[in-house]
């Protein structure tokens, strides 16, 4: 008898939709399915494991596993669960009905538990878009998936029992109610702890108002300290930008989350890591440290002693914000939109390729003596309130990244300043974003010549 069971796997940070059917037959004992030998051997132990545990009658048939779906999927453990339902109702257990309007995912423990999942949000997020009224997970995935706004009710199972009994309403699961978020980390470092360095901390206000790169150079003491504290600078994270971080990492987190991810990330991946570890990829692709750094910062300490084909790997989700992993079979793209902060010795900046130190709009130089504390220590939520203003006052224009306009909006001794034959062509664009930036958080519509001076205070140094 045919069945069918409505499922998803997860391809890069979504979920696709599978439809997992079973053809039982009188015939030998014997599971089939595409996949790798192991992968189906591992199945059929741990369906049969779980029916004797659940004290559910498996007879010795003839049963044929098949996964539909747009893109080619793996045999995975996450298919456990809708396997086994599948087989229900081809044994005439269940009713094909039983699954209408339902997406059913899970592994199987051997003792007929449910088993934790990853990319819960993101196959909730498929279920809501296809309709589905409800969501058949783990009880360790439940309360991630309810968090995502309009997920379809979220039933937490954690037996296959469970499952049978709800579908037959002998013991209705009530729907998980939502944990909105998980709440902000307590101990994040903050811009009030650091004394002076009043033109370094002026600095990161202005990346994070305009996006902006940063590359640090001098004495390494503060680089580090500053750059932890840029990610609080920046504004909340918007709905639409806490559920794609949920998303990546869930894929990746030790335990399953409990709620959508508030905390914009740090990264500050080691000089020796891989170009795979840095981009992403793997035989299942799998995000890298461009993508965990998705929505937040991405810090690289002594730039130069990382490898060149590693920093290459940066190129891409620089310029488009993501980054696609091709396979012979398949490709994904991962989410990769950050801001680049790096430390760089001044002895080694020559070691820097000019395509990378392009892309750096911002150049603090780093000193050992932070000189006298005599300014007020404005705080990481201070600085991030006038980030968001700024953010709000550029997303009033039509093209905010239009560096004409932005020509057109600076004043005759503004564009005196940048037109300066001390100012390098190569050099005018990034002074121009730096100076609209510094007109933003102004809440100036013209870009003024102090803004232009704040702009060069910035500017490549000359070693480079």
């Amino acid at each position: 008898m045919l069945s069918k069971v409505p499922s998803a796997s997860i391809h890069g940070i979504d979920a696709q939709d599978v439809l997992v059917t079973t053809d039982i037959n009188l015939g030998l004992p014997v599971m089939r399915a595409s996949g790798s030998e192991s992968a189906v051997r591992e199945l059929r132990g741990r369906i049969t494991a779980a029916f004797k545990a659940s004290k559910l009658e498996l007879p010795p048939r003839d049963i044929a596993v098949q996964l539909r779906s747009a893109d080619p999927v793996r045999l995975e453990p996450l298919f456990d669960l809708p396997v086994a339902i599948a087989i229900l109702i081809g044994l005439g257990e269940l009713p094909q009905e039983a699954v209408d309007g339902r997406v059913i995912c899970g592994e199987l423990g051997l003792d007929g538990t449910v088993r934790p999942i990853r990319g819960a949000i993101a196959i909730a997020e498929l279920a809501a878009q296809q309709g589905a009224l409800e969501l058949i997970l783990p009880v360790s995935n439940a309360q991630e998936a309810a968090a995502l706004p309009g997920a379809p009710d979220v039933i937490a199972v954690r037996t296959l029992q469970d499952v049978v009994r709800h579908f037959w309403g002998d013991q209705i699961i009530e729907a998980t109610e939502s944990v909105d978020q998980i709440p902000l980390s307590a101990d994040a470092p903050d811009l009030s702890e650091i004394r002076g360095l009043q033109t370094q901390k002026r600095a990161l206000e202005l990346a994070a108002a305009g996006g902006h790169n940063v590359l640090f150079y001098g004495t390494p003491s503060s680089s580090t300290m500053l750059a932890r504290r840029l990610t609080g600078s920046l504004p909340p994270l918007a709905p639409t930008e806490a559920v794609a971080l949920t998303k990546i990492h869930s894929l990746v987190a030790e335990f399953p989350l409990t709620g959508l991810v508030r905390d914009r990330p740090f990264r500050a991946p080691h000089s020796a890591i891989s170009p795979t570890a840095m981009r992403g990829g793997g035989s299942i692709p799998w995000p890298g440290e461009v993508t965990l750094a998705h929505g937040g910062v991405l810090y690289l300490d002594d730039l130069p002693d990382f490898q060149r084909a590693t920093t290459e790997a940066l190129r891409q989700p620089l310029t488009d914000g993501f980054i696609t992993i091709a396979q012979s079979h398949s490709s994904c793209r991962f989410p990769a939109a950050f801001q680049l902060v790096a430390y760089a010795a001044p002895g080694d900046m020559r070691r820097i390729s000019p395509e990378l130190l392009a892309r750096f709009d911002v150049f603090v130089e780093l000193s050992a003596d932070s000189g006298p504390d005599v300014s007020p220590r404005d705080s990481s939520a201070m600085v991030a309130k006038r980030v968001q203003s700024a953010r709000a006052f550029r997303a009033r224009r039509p093209d905010p990244s239009n560096l004409n306009d932005a020509r057109t909006s600076a004043t005759d001794n503004a564009l005196r300043l940048i037109d300066s034959p001390t100012i390098a062509d190569a050099a005018r664009p990034s002074l121009l974003r730096v100076a609209r930036t510094a007109a933003d958080l102004d809440g100036s519509e013209r870009i003024r010549r102090r803004h232009v001076e704040t702009a060069i205070l910035y500017r490549t140094p000359d070693p480079f």
